[in-house]
């Protein structure tokens, strides 16, 4: 949980450090490393095609779309919000999983949703989260956060994906 909940600070130390390619090149080494000694290399051959495809090209999307939101956020508080845009991922995927895999929702899907959503944009931004302030920061750099949505969602397809 620590180290999820520092994903984006240590995306944009590593990306301020060492630029954008050399940054992402880095992450993707250290993640394959770590994936190859702690587990094993995987038997690509013995996984479903469609998983490859779509689970596998999902994440890879979801990356890029964070680390290009990352880069593009300008200053601290602006990469804190774009973190806040990427951690809807959660509730997106229970908004898809009713919507596209027919899981069945009651009436407590919606207040579910608001807490959790409101719940991710208080504790990210410290219990200070001014909406007004997050609509200037959106209009000034419409990308960053597009981009965000975008790793967001692109994550929440994957973890459809994996469970079809």
């Amino acid at each position: 949980p620590v180290a999820w909940a520092m994903n984006v600070p240590i995306m944009r130390a590593i990306v301020e450090g060492f630029e954008m390619a050399p940054g992402e090149c880095l992450l993707y080494a250290m993640a394959t490393v770590i994936v190859a000694l702690s587990l094993r290399i995987p038997d690509v051959k013995a996984a479903d095609k469609r998983y490859l495809v779509f689970g596998i090209g999902s994440a890879v999307a979801c990356t890029i779309c964070l680390v290009f939101a990352v880069y593009f956020s300008v200053g601290g508080a602006q990469t804190l919000e774009v973190g806040m845009v990427n951690y809807l991922w959660p509730a997106l995927t229970i908004v898809f999983s009713v919507l596209l895999t027919g899981v069945k929702a009651n009436f407590w899907l919606i207040p579910g949703l608001l807490i959790c959503i409101s719940s991710v944009f208080w504790i990210v931004s410290n219990g200070e989260f001014s909406l007004l302030r997050f609509i200037a920061h959106v209009t000034e750099n419409p990308l960053s956060y597009l981009l965000a949505l975008g790793a967001a969602l692109f994550w929440t397809l994957y973890s459809i994906f994996t469970k079809l």
